[in-house]
This record gives structure tokens, C-alpha cells and sequence, in this order.
């Protein structure tokens, strides 16, 4: 498996080799017109870390919930249940006496709680939601080879589907064709280079591997385009969008990182926009954090002046689903082209006015019968004048609706 250390020491060379982004001018980020942008923030071994909000803009840290653990690091949202995950370790309890446990901290970001999963098998070191079914996609680290799971948060029982190479870190996962990229890196060479390996979620079958030169880190998956980016260990390191077939890197604008690179990623496929935590590792280990937005449709880009303490996971959730959010998202996904017929977008839409109706006089059961009518015609539609991954997404929002009905 990579270590940290090498990860840490080829930060702190590009760091001491380009300019400090303390130094930069930073312009200020737009913050997401919807949605809310969270990260685990404080440090790392020696006192609880806290979930914030995060605005982009200006770099405020707003908190949110105290997760009352040591160790939690990454973050993943589930936008349907509203729900996000963080993996970590308990305090003491471990084997011997000491070291702690590995646990998945759940929040729920409409009441503001904090729940703590069993000690679990497996040590997640990258997560991913799968929205199918709402089960995180992990990479493991077991012995000396790093495994795939899926972990139910029903149950917390983690089920493997494939084994890959030492060293393998990063995930981005295409729910439409049910396939996780991970990427492993070479440090021997500068810059980097590294592998682009294809999973099947479904079968287990594990790419050969697609060679990347230079080595892409921090890979996301915009379903919206359905296109895989990240950032590319050039020099200096740049935002980049990656053809899985190829191993083509593609510079999209010209976003760098003068920090040296980044640590986290999370996107906002709705409104194609990347939110980066770019991290400077300086003596003694400390770290500074600015979060670096991109578009990665234009390439524009900006970054937030520095947080006051250091975010190390971060996490896009869009805003709550409610009955005029899912008439938006139909129209939205017209406008795109994601529905390329104004008919079945209009009777569409005719099914979700019926709905919102019903919900509004307080019949749950008529607005849940015709939410199902629509989960029906998207299932109909689906691949045919809408996109596949607009008919998964709206048909999540269309259940959580029947399942959520005042």
C-alpha cells in the first residue's frame, strides 16, 4: 500500500518547489447556488474532529456536529437519505488495550445526530455511495493486497467483490454502468506515473489496467456528463479530465495547485462544479487547507483564502428533495438534454403536478400511486429519450417521496 509518507513528502517537495498559495492573491469561489458543501475539519489524533458546513467563497468553517471520535477523516454523502458517512476509529478498544476500532460515523443532516456503526472487518481507506441501493463502496486494506467491498449500512457487513494491487488509493464510481475506477501511482519517477483499473460492481471483474503519464489522483465522476476527472501529478500538478479507455489526460482550464496537491475531492454533478481541499504539509506536519472550486465543463476556476483549521474530507449534499425539487430536476434535465423530448417531459412532469397535489391535501396514498406511475414511465423511457442516470436519479427522488410523505 502507498504510504502516507510518500504521499506527504511529494507534497512538501512540489510545496517548497513553487510558490506558497499563502502568498497567492486567491480570487473568491462562488459558493453552490443549492446544495451544501461539508467537511470533517480539526486535527487528527489528539481531539475530536467536527463535521462543518464549508463555504467555499470565503473559506468559513461553520459547525455542524461533533463526532466525538478521534481518526474520522473521509466523508461521502447519500443525497436521497440524507446521510453522510465518515470513516474512523474509536478511542481505545482495540486488541491489547489500545489503537481503537474501525467504525463508520453516520449523520444525519436533517436532525443533527451522530451514530457509530459496530466495530467493523474491514478498514475502509477510500469510500463511495452507490445509489442503487445506498451501500458504500470501499477500498480495504488487508495484508499486503487492497480489496474491494460493499458495506450495507443496514447491517454494516461488508461483502468483497474484487482484489487489486498493492498501493491502489482513490475512488470515483459510475452508477449507470456500475463501474468504480481506482488508480495505483509510481513515485520512483517524477512526475508520477500510475494505472487506471476498472471495476465491475456487479461481477467483480477488475480491468488490466489502463496507464495514466502522468499518475491522476483524486479521481470524481461527474454523472451529469459522465466523465471521470481529477488531478493530474504534473508540475505544476492540474485539473484534468481522463479517458478510462485511453489513459488520455486532458487538462480542463488551467487550474493548478500551488500547495503542491490536493487531499479530497467531492463533486456537484448538478451543476458540474469540483470542490478540491488543496492541502501544504509544512515542518512538523502540520497542515494548511484552501478549497479549490472548478467547472469542469469551462475550466473556471477559483480557490478560497485559508481555513481555519485544516479539512480533511469533504462532501457535496444537494439540497432536500421536496415535491417542487424533483419538477425542477425534470425540468433541468430538458434543458440539458437529458430528456431530449419536451412530450415526455411534459407528461412527466402532468404526473408530478398530480402528485404534488395530493401530497398538499395530505393523500399520501393517491400522490404515492402516482409517483409510481412515473417511476413506471421513467423505467419505460429510461435509455430511450431519458438518460439513464437521469431515470436512477429521479426515481431515487420519486421513492423518497412515496417513503417520506407528510
Amino acid at each position: 500500500m502507498l504510504k502516507k509518507s510518500s504521499r506527504h513528502v511529494l507534497g512538501f517537495i512540489v510545496a517548497a518547489l513553487i510558490a506558497s498559495v499563502a502568498a497567492a492573491q486567491p480570487v473568491p469561489a462562488a459558493a453552490p447556488t443549492n446544495g451544501t458543501l461539508f467537511g470533517v475539519v480539526g486535527c487528527q489524533l489528539d481531539c475530536h474532529p467536527f463535521v462543518d458546513r464549508l463555504d467555499p467563497t470565503s473559506g468559513a468553517e461553520t459547525p455542524f456536529v461533533d463526532l466525538g471520535q478521534v481518526g474520522a477523516g473521509s466523508l461521502v454523502a447519500d443525497p436521497v437519505d440524507h446521510r453522510l458517512y465518515s470513516a474512523g476509529a474509536t478511542v481505545g478498544g482495540g486488541k491489547g488495550g489500545g489503537g481503537g476500532n474501525s467504525v463508520i460515523f453516520t449523520v444525519d443532516t436533517q436532525a443533527g445526530v451522530v451514530t457509530t456503526s459496530p466495530d467493523l472487518s474491514v478498514f475502509p481507506l477510500d469510500m463511495v455511495l452507490d445509489p442503487a441501493n445506498h451501500t458504500l463502496l470501499a477500498l480495504s486494506n488487508s495484508n499486503s493486497s487492497i480489496s474491494v467491498v460493499r458495506l450495507d449500512p443496514a447491517t454494516w457487513i461488508a461483502t468483497p467483490l474484487a482484489t487489486l494491487a498493492e498501493g491502489a488509493r482513490g475512488l470515483a464510481y459510475d452508477p449507470t454502468s456500475r463501474i468504480l475506477y481506482t488508480q495505483t501511482n509510481d513515485f520512483t519517477v517524477f512526475p508520477p506515473t500510475g494505472r487506471l483499473f476498472a471495476i465491475n460492481t456487479q461481477t467483480g471483474a477488475v480491468s488490466a489496467g489502463t496507464s495514466l503519464n502522468p499518475a491522476v489522483f483524486n479521481l470524481v465522476f461527474d454523472t451529469s456528463s459522465r466523465a471521470l476527472y481529477g488531478e493530474a501529478g504534473s508540475f505544476p500538478n492540474r485539473f484534468v479530465q481522463v479517458n478510462p479507455s485511453t489513459g488520455a489526460v486532458t487538462p480542463v482550464g488551467s487550474f493548478t495547485f500551488p500547495a503542491g496537491f490536493a487531499t479530497a475531492v467531492t463533486v456537484d454533478s448538478g451543476t458540474h462544479t469540483v470542490f478540491f481541499v488543496e492541502t501544504e504539509v509544512v515542518l512538523g506536519g502540520a497542515r494548511a487547507t484552501w478549497i479549490a472550486t472548478v467547472n469542469d465543463q469551462t475550466g473556471a476556476s477559483t480557490l478560497s483564502p485559508q481555513t481555519a483549521q485544516p479539512v480533511r474530507g469533504i462532501a457535496f449534499q444537494p439540497p432536500p428533495i421536496t415535491a417542487e425539487s424533483i419538477q425542477s430536476d425534470v425540468r433541468l434535465a430538458l434543458a440539458s438534454g437529458a430528456i431530449d423530448n419536451p412530450g415526455v417531459a411534459n407528461s412527466l412532469l402532468a404526473k408530478l403536478n398530480a402528485a404534488a397535489d395530493a401530497r398538499s391535501r395530505g393523500n399520501c396514498n393517491t400522490a404515492a400511486n402516482v409517483y409510481a406511475s412515473f417511476v413506471n414511465d421513467l423505467s419505460a423511457q429510461s435509455a430511450k429519450h431519458v438518460a439513464t442516470t437521469t431515470a436512477t436519479q429521479l426515481t431515487a427522488e420519486a421513492q423518497f417521496l412515496i417513503a417520506n410523505c407528510p
